[in-house]
C-alpha cells in the first residue's frame, strides 16, 4: 500500500484523550519507565499512547515494504542482503503486547524494522556462510521462523515474502563476439577463434550471481580463457576444422565453460564457434561415395573382366589431407584402385577369379581356413591408400562381373515338360518353379570347371527327378487329385514330387533350395477335355414302343464331367470333339428308351427324375466305353403325345362349355334379381302411399307379406346362386372328376372324341338347360353317372 507510514493502519503513536473510532481499535497507556502496558497514565513519569486496531475489522491490515537485513560471511567476504516485505495484523487479545513491542522508537514501523533484522540475524547464527550458500533451499525456514517470533515476542500475525536483494537486476551477460589466436592437441599451428556466448544465471547458484554482479566483466576474459585451454588439451586440428559447427564439438565445449563459470552463478545457454580453419577442408571432400569399374584380361578367357568397386571414404585427418593436398581425391582413389586391383589379379585365372575372390558366408562368420580372398587383400589395400591421404575407408565392396556369381543369391528357375506317365501312350505336361541358391561356388566347382550352365544342369536334374517320379503315376490321379489325396493324410502328387525335387538339388549341388512349386500345364488332352466340359449340350430323342403306335419324344440337357479313371486312353486315342461326342449321346439315350414299354415311358416306376437317372447310368456305360468320358444329365422331360394332346384338347373344350353353361346360369339369376328388386321397389313405395294417406290396413297389411317374401327370395336366391356356382365350378372344370379320368383312360377315343368337343365348345350355349347344367353331348346316362 502506498502509504507514508503503512503500520499506522495497525498501529500509531496518539495524544492522551483520543478515543477509539470503533470497537476494533483501543488505546493502550504504555509506561516508559517500566515499559509495560497500564491502565492509565502513571501520576509521575512519562507515559506513551497508542491507537492499536484488531482484526474485528478487515481493514486493518498493514502491507509494509521492510528492510533489507544484512548476512555477512566474515571468513570469506561474502555479504548478501534479504528482504523482508509483510502484512501485518494484531488479533483481539494482543494488542497490548504489540504497544509493548513497539513503543520504543520514533515510530512502531521503525521498531519493527529493528526487531525483522535481529530475527534474521538470529536465524543465520554462527554460520552464515552455510547460508549464503544455501539460501535458496533455507530460505522457507527462515520465513518461517520470522513469523514465529513476530507471534511470540510482539504479538503480530505476519505474513512474510523474502527476496535476495538484487536478484531483480539479474540479467543476460553476452561475451564477445571476440576473436584469439587458439593452439590444437598435437598442433603447433596457431588458429584462429571466434567466440560468441549469453550467459545465463543459474537458477540453482543464483546467489553467486547476485554476489558476482560488481565482476560481470571479468566473465567474459574467464570465458575465452576457459575455451582456449580446452581447444589446446582436447581437440585436434581435424575435429576443430571439420567439427567447429556440429553439435559433439559445441557442447564439450559448453559443459567445459559451464565448469569453469561454477561459482559464479552463471552457465552457458548458447555458444557460437567459427573459424578460417573450418574451410580447410570443403564439404564435398569430408565424405564422399565413390564407384569404379576396374577392366583386367584373364588368361583363357575371351574377353576382359569387369571389376566393378563401390567405395565410401571419410576426412579424418585434415591436417594430413593438407600436407598431402591431391587435387582430387575421387581421381586419385580411381588410380590407386586400377593399381591395386592389377597387382591383385596378377597371375590369376577365370576359377580363382569365380571361386578366390570373395568371401563365402562360412569365410565371413568364422568358419573358412584363414586363407585371405582376393577382395580382401584389394581392401586391405585401398584402406592404406585412403589413409595415406587423410581418409578413413568406411565402407568398401569389390566383385567381378561374371554370371556365376548369380548363383550365390538368391534365383528362380523355371524347367518344363512332357512326361510319361503310368498308362501308355498318355503323357502329362509340368513346369516346376524352384527358388535356389548356391551357397559357395566350390560346390559347383566341376560344372564351373567345364565352363557349364549350372542354373542349366539344375534345370535338367530337375526334369529328371520329375520323369523318373510320374513314370509311376495314373494319369487320372495326376489330372484329378494332383494337389488333393485321396487319402486322408497321405501326401499329394504335388508334395511328393516338390520333396524329390528338392531332395535331388541339395543332394547334387549342395544348394539352399527355398521352394518348389509343380504346376500342371494345359496340354491338347486337357485342352480337349476343357472344351467338352464348358458347353451345356441339348439333346432330343424321339421313341416308338414296338407295342404302340404312338410316339415318345424326350429332351433334355447334359454336360461332360471329366474322365473315367480307366478311361484315359481311350479319350486319349479317340480325340473326339464335342458334335460327335453330342451325336453318340443322344443315339445312346435313344437306344435306352427304345428297350421301354409304353407304360414305363407313359408312367415311369418312381417318376421322371428316376427315368432320368436310369438313362444317365446307362449312357454313361456306353460313354466309358467309346470314349473314356463320363456326362451328368441335368434336365429331362417328356412331350406330350398325341392321344394325351387331344385328351387335354377335351379337357378344355368340356370346361369352355361347363363355363358358358355357368354363365348362362349366372346371367339368368343375375336378371331374375334385377326384376325382383325393382318389384320390390314398386311395393315399398306403394306402401309408404298407404301410410301417408292412410289408406285400408287390409291392403297394407298384403303389402307388407309380399314385401317380405321378396325379401327373403331375394336373399335366398343370392346364397343358393353363389354356392351353386362354386359347387359346380369345381365339380366341372377340375382335372379330377370323373368325367376327364374316363376321358383319360379312353386313350385314342379322347383324339376320336376331339371334334365333338369342338362342335360342343363352339356352340355350348345350345346344351345350357334352365339350371345351368351342361351335358356337353355325353347323353343321360353319362350325366346320371357323374
Amino acid at each position: 500500500m502506498s502509504q507514508a507510514r503503512p503500520l499506522d493502519v495497525v498501529i500509531r503513536k496518539v495524544e492522551k484523550g483520543e478515543k477509539p473510532a470503533s470497537g476494533a481499535s483501543r488505546v493502550v497507556v504504555i509506561d516508559c519507565r517500566k515499559k509495560k502496558a497500564v491502565p492509565k497514565a502513571p501520576l509521575f513519569g512519562a507515559a506513551k499512547f497508542f491507537l492499536v486496531s484488531n482484526t474485528d475489522d478487515a481493514r486493518h491490515v498493514a502491507e509494509c515494504r521492510g528492510p533489507v537485513c544484512p548476512v555477512a560471511d566474515f571468513d570469506t567476504g561474502r555479504e548478501i542482503g534479504v528482504a523482508v516485505n509483510y502484512q501485518a495484523r494484531v488479533r483481539p487479545g494482543d494488542e497490548e503486547r504489540a504497544a509493548e513491542a513497539l513503543f520504543d522508537a520514533t515510530h512502531p514501523g521503525v521498531a519493527l524494522d529493528g526487531l525483522l533484522r535481529k530475527w534474521v540475524a538470529a536465524y543465520t547464527g554462527d554460520d552464515p556462510g552455510d547460508f549464503i550458500n544455501n539460501y535458496y533451499t533455507r530460505r522457507e525456514a527462515l520465513r518461517q521462523f520470522v513469523v514465529r517470533r513476530a507471534e511470540e515476542e510482539a504479538g503480530l500475525t505476519l505474513r512474510v515474502s523474502l527476496a535476495l536483494d538484487g536478484e531483480e537486476a539479474l540479467a543476460t551477460v553476452n561475451v564477445g563476439p571476440t576473436t584469439s589466436k587458439v593452439t590444437l592437441r598435437g598442433s603447433d599451428q596457431e588458429q584462429e577463434l571466434r567466440l560468441v556466448a549469453e550467459l545465463v544465471v543459474d537458477e540453482a547458484d543464483k546467489v553467486n550471481a547476485v554476489l558476482s554482479m560488481r565482476a560481470e566483466e571479468r566473465l567474459e576474459p574467464k570465458v575465452v580463457a576457459a575455451a582456449r585451454d580446452y581447444l589446446a588439451a582436447n581437440v585436434t586440428l581435424h575435429e576443430f576444422s571439420t567439427g567447429l559447427g556440429g553439435d559433439r564439438l559445441r557442447d564439450a565445449l559448453r559443459e567445459h565453460l559451464d565448469g569453469a563459470l561454477r561459482g559464479t552463478g552463471r552457465r552457458v545457454r548458447r555458444l557460437v564457434l567459427d573459424s578460417p580453419a573450418a574451410r580447410l577442408a570443403p564439404d564435398d571432400k569430408k565424405f564422399f561415395e565413390l564407384k569404379h569399374t576396374v577392366r583386367y584380361e584373364i588368361p583363357e578367357f575371351p574377353h576382359p573382366v569387369e571389376i566393378n568397386n563401390t567405395l565410401q571414404m571419410k576426412l579424418t585427418d585434415v591436417a594430413l589431407y593438407q600436407a598431402i593436398a591431391p587435387t582430387d581425391p575421387a581421381e586419385w582413389i580411381r588410380k590407386s584402385l586400377n593399381r591395386v586391383v592389377s597387382e591383385e589379379l596378377f597371375g590369376k585365372k577365370y576359377i580363382n577369379l569365380l571361386l578366390d575372390f570373395r568371401e563365402s558366408e562360412a569365410d565371413a562368420g568364422g568358419g573358412g581356413d584363414g586363407g585371405r580372398k582376393i577382395a580382401a587383400a584389394i581392401k586391405e589395400k585401398m584402406r592404406a591408400e585412403a589413409a595415406s591421404i587423410g581418409y578413413r575407408l568406411e565402407h568398401f565392396i569389390s566383385q567381378p562381373r561374371l554370371a556365376p556369381y548369380g548363383l550365390l543369391d538368391n534365383f528362380t528357375i523355371e524347367p518344363e515338360g512332357t512326361f510319361a506317365t503310368k498308362v501308355p501312350d498318355v503323357q502329362v505336361r509340368l513346369r516346376i518353379v524352384i527358388t535356389a541358391k548356391i551357397n559357395d561356388l566350390t560346390d559347383v566347382k566341376e560344372y564351373l570347371n567345364r565352363q557349364e550352365n549350372v542354373q542349366r544342369a539344375m534345370d535338367k536334374a530337375a526334369l529328371a527327378e520329375a520323369a523318373q517320379y510320374l513314370h509311376g503315376v495314373d494319369p487320372s490321379d495326376f489330372y484329378m487329385h494332383f494337389s488333393y489325396s485321396k487319402d486322408a493324410g497321405a501326401p499329394t502328387i504335388e508334395e511328393r514330387l516338390a520333396q524329390r525335387v528338392r531332395e535331388r538339388l541339395e543332394k547334387q549341388f549342395k544348394a539352399r533350395v527355398f521352394g518348389v512349386v509343380p504346376k500342371p500345364l494345359d496340354d491338347e488332352l486337357v485342352e480337349r477335355l476343357k472344351a467338352l466340359q464348358r458347353s451345356l449340350c441339348p439333346f432330343t430323342a424321339e421313341v416308338n414302343p414296338l407295342r404302340s403306335g404312338e410316339r415318345f419324344v424326350f429332351e433334355g440337357d447334359f454336360q461332360i464331367t471329366g474322365v473315367h479313371p480307366d478311361g484315359w486312353h481311350v479319350f486319349q486315342s479317340r480325340g473326339a470333339g464335342l458334335e460327335e461326342v453330342k451325336a453318340t449321346v443322344e443315339r445312346n439315350i435313344r437306344a435306352c428308351l427304345s428297350t421301354l414299354s409304353d407304360e414305363e415311358l407313359r408312367h415311369p416306376p418312381g417318376g421322371l427324375d428316376a427315368l432320368g437317372l436310369r438313362v444317365e447310368q446307362d449312357v454313361n456305360k456306353r460313354l466309358v466305353r467309346g470314349y473314356g468320358l463320363m456326362l451328368s444329365i441335368n434336365t429331362f422331360s417328356r412331350h406330350r403325345t398325341e392321344s394325351e394332346e387331344g385328351v387335354s384338347e377335351v379337357e378344355r373344350a368340356f370346361t369352355r362349355e361347363r363355363l358358358a353353361g355357368i354363365e348362362a346360369s349366372i346371367k339368368f339369376y343375375t336378371d331374375m334379381r334385377e326384376s325382383q328388386s325393382e318389384q320390390l321397389q314398386r311395393l315399398l313405395r306403394r306402401r309408404e302411399e298407404i301410410v301417408i294417406a292412410e289408406e285400408s290396413d287390409a291392403e297394407l297389411d298384403e303389402l307388407d307379406e309380399k314385401i317380405k317374401s321378396l325379401q327373403e327370395r331375394l336373399a335366398a336366391n343370392s346364397k343358393d346362386l353363389v354356392k351353386r356356382q362354386v359347387l359346380k365350378a369345381r365339380a366341372e372344370t377340375l382335372p379330377d372328376t370323373p368325367r376327364l379320368k374316363r376321358l383319360q383312360r379312353g386313350g385314342g377315343a379322347a383324339a376320336r372324341a376331339l371334334p365333338a368337343a369342338r362342335k360342343g365348345g363352339a356352340n355350348g350355349d345350345a346344351n345350357v338347360d334352365s339350371n345351368g347344367d351342361a351335358n356337353g353331348g355325353r347323353g343321360r346316362e353319362g350325366s346320371e353317372e357323374e
